[in-house]
């Protein structure tokens, strides 16, 4: 016999639930976002609408007992909302992946609750009036277990999550939302009491159902407890066929009476509306680029000469095309170094466990995903790292399988990605990596091209120092005895005469060595013939090192010292004997050796100053006369400090010994006092250059 329906008052409560429940089963449904949250709502929402909608149909029907099947099958689903609940907490808190084998556990435990629900009455074992004449089942012995299967999940979820730190993952408010709606969904099982018959006329589960509904709600619309993406339109097009379809069922089950028929047509009908739904999805056209900002974005960073332009570029044009604010940019292999234009503050170190997570998504990753990745053992490294970035989304730059630079932003509003920017950011990553890697090859080339100018540089200074030799100056003899060390130095010596006669040598040392050095030394000499040149007769030592010291502190923005020693040479004249001035800025200086019979007298040349490039640099400057077989001695400090296979340097004493010996040998000073460092060393390796200048009348 057909079951005569009425509407009652009573029913209202439960068909409002019904509503509530089917928009929180269907929303997740249709919107792009954290699945396994998604998954846990929808299934709190499919699990408790049965339960809602047959209550609610209860209150229409006046032949209750008739319901006992349908209330057997509603009843059946409720124990898995325990697990949607646990699915949901676990998820926003993102602990999901620790307790993965609990949560199957659940599910599993659940299910088979709702099958001996169904198929026996050791859940529902009859149906029975309220006070107010609601048809509502009565307990049976399994009721108890059943119903504890929501406190119990929602208990083992709130010890799982306790002092979860998520709060750039959702709002604060959202997870208390979540939290709310467990609480609500144990306190409706109050209803246990009328089940049992103890007391009571009408069940009031709905009420905190309700209640648990909108906080669901609320929680994903108002604080985006899903991390929405936009909406699934494949989603929206299949459940649109999906309602056709069932609409259509419905007329054909009532204008069909035969079951059999009535069976196989409906079970055709649902494969054609599932093949058309499918069809229509695959059909639906793919989010479109972004505007024509995004593609000036692009050619903008294949444009860009250097990395701080090539982060400047992405950080304003991603701004202004409205997929990240805040732009932050690092580059390198090891240490990511930050870009000027991208507003790194500091190097950012990246973990080798983190860099190849990175490497292995090579993806847009916002924070919220990190909720649901399967990061295992790398989750708390991962989460802290994250939070000290302190950004809405983190973008690997990868190339060929390796992580070359790092670029975070933030959303701009309170949202969360679109997959349409989720492939935009995608790419635009891809071609920043290129043309870092681009910038990176071509400033390898430039500097392997400058290497080996600098090299070729150094070895004909290096050249130009080994001839030496002898050469007369303003009728005095210069003699230059040189040593190279086997990693270029920075010694270097001039010669040359002024317009108006007079000699002048220089004698100096960079500090430092390698081609850096060596190219400094070729500019000073460079410098000092020009200077010179056009010296006047006026010019002195002091002036020419002036002039040399605003040399060096022009290359390099000053960051090179040389010492210095000048020596200014005058001839003899039938009024004047021959005169030399030293200014010394610096440098060790040399000794004056004047013979004194059998006795040689050593004159120390030495005198304050601080080298040239120093920015409080000076000079000290003394004048000395020369007599026959007098000789000015200047040497390199790599002179005294050249040292044999036992350590031993040669020292100063060696030095005023042989220069004592060699005093009356004339030109053959400079060679003779090499040939003693060099007997002194043997084949022991030179740490420095030896550099001997002689000047004698």
């Amino acid at each position: 016999m057909p079951v005569a329906l009425s509407f009652h008052l009573t029913a209202l409560p439960f068909l409002a639930l019904a509503v509530g429940l089917a928009a929180l089963a269907l929303v997740p449904a249709l919107v792009r976002g954290e699945v396994v949250v998604r998954l846990g709502f929808t299934m709190i929402g499919l699990c408790a609408l049965p339960w809602a909608a047959t209550t609610a149909l209860g209150a229409c029907v006046d032949d209750g007992p008739s319901l006992l099947p349908f209330m057997r099958a509603a009843f059946a689903p409720i124990p898995l909302v325990g697990s949607g609940l646990l699915i949901v907490m676990l998820g926003v808190a993102g602990r999901i992946e620790g307790h993965r084998r609990i949560v199957v556990a659940s599910v599993v435990i659940n299910a088979t609750l709702m099958v001996v629900c169904a198929a026996s009455s050791t859940v529902v074992a009859s149906i029975a009036p309220t006070g107010w004449g609601l048809p509502y089942p009565r307990a049976g012995y399994l009721y108890g277990l059943f119903v504890t299967s929501i406190p119990a999940c929602v208990a083992y979820g709130a010890w799982a999550t306790r002092g979860a730190s998520v709060d750039r993952l959702v709002r604060a408010t959202s997870r208390k939302a979540v939290l709310g709606v467990g609480v609500l969904a144990v306190l409706a099982i109050s209803d246990i009491f009328l089940t049992y018959g103890v007391f009571g006329v009408y069940p009031v589960s709905w009420l905190p159902r309700l209640i648990a509904v909108g906080l669901s709600l609320y929680a994903i619309f108002a604080g985006d407890v899903l991390n929405q993406r936009g909406v699934d339109r494949a989603a929206v097009i299949e459940a649109g066929v999906a309602i056709a379809g069932a609409a259509a069922v419905m007329v054909l089950a009532m204008a069909i009476r035969t079951p059999a028929i009535l069976a196989v047509v409906t079970a055709g009908y649902a494969a054609a509306m599932v093949a058309i739904g499918r069809t229509l999805a695959m059909a639906a056209p793919p989010p479109q680029a972004r505007d024509k900002k995004v593609v000036a974005l692009r050619d903008a960073i294949d444009l860009a000469e250097h990395d701080d332009e090539l982060a400047a570029t992405a950080s304003e044009l991603l701004a202004a095309a409205g997929l990240l604010v805040h732009v932050r940019v690092w580059f390198g292999t090891g240490d990511l170094r930050p870009a000027a234009g991208g507003r790194g503050a500091t190097p950012l170190a990246v973990p080798a466990e983190i860099r190849a997570f990175l490497v292995q998504q090579a993806r847009p990753l916002p924070i919220g995903d990190l909720v649901t990745e399967r990061l295992g053992p790398l989750r708390p490294t991962m989460m802290a790292w994250v939070a000290e970035l302190g950004a809405d989304v983190v973008v690997p730059l990868c190339e060929r399988d390796a992580l070359v630079g790092l670029l975070v932003g933030d959303l701009p509003g309170d949202r969360a990605m679109r997959d349409s920017e989720r492939v935009q950011l995608e790419d635009l990553a891809r071609a920043i990596a290129r043309a870092h890697t681009v910038h990176s090859l071509r400033r390898d080339i430039e500097a392997r091209t400058e290497l080996a100018r600098e090299v070729e540089l150094a070895d004909v200074v290096r050249q130009a120092r080994a001839s030496g030799g002898r050469r007369t100056l303003a009728g005095i003899d210069v003699a230059v005895a040189y040593h190279p060390a086997p990693r270029v130095a920075g010694d270097l010596w001039f010669a040359g005469e002024l317009a108006d006669g007079r000699g002048f040598v220089l004698v100096g040392d960079v500090a430092g060595r390698g081609t850096p050095a060596a190219l400094v030394s070729a500019a000073v000499i460079g410098a000092c013939q020009s200077a010179i040149g056009l010296a006047e007769p006026t010019a002195t030592p002091l002036g020419v090192l002036t002039l040399l010291h605003g040399v060096v502190r022009a290359i390099d923005n000053g960051r090179h010292r040389v010492t210095a020693a000048a020596l200014l040479i005058e001839r003899a004249t039938a009024d004047a004997p021959a005169r030399v001035t030293m200014a010394l800025a610096g440098h060790r200086g040399g000794y004056l050796t004047r013979p004194r019979g059998d006795d040689v007298e050593l004159v120390p040349l030495v005198g304050r100053g601080a080298p040239l490039g120093e920015p409080d640099w000076r000079a000290s400057e003394a004048s000395h006369t020369l007599a026959p077989g007098d000789a000015v001695v200047v040497v390199s400090d790599g002179v005294v400090a050249a040292c044999n296979r036992d350590g031993a340097a040669w020292g100063e004493r060696r030095l005023q010994r042989t220069l004592r010996e060699l005093v009356g040998r004339a030109g053959d000073v400079a060679d003779g006092t090499l040939a003693a460092v060099d007997g002194h060393i043997g084949d022991a390796r030179l740490d420095d250059d030896v550099l001997i200048v002689a000047v004698t009348p």
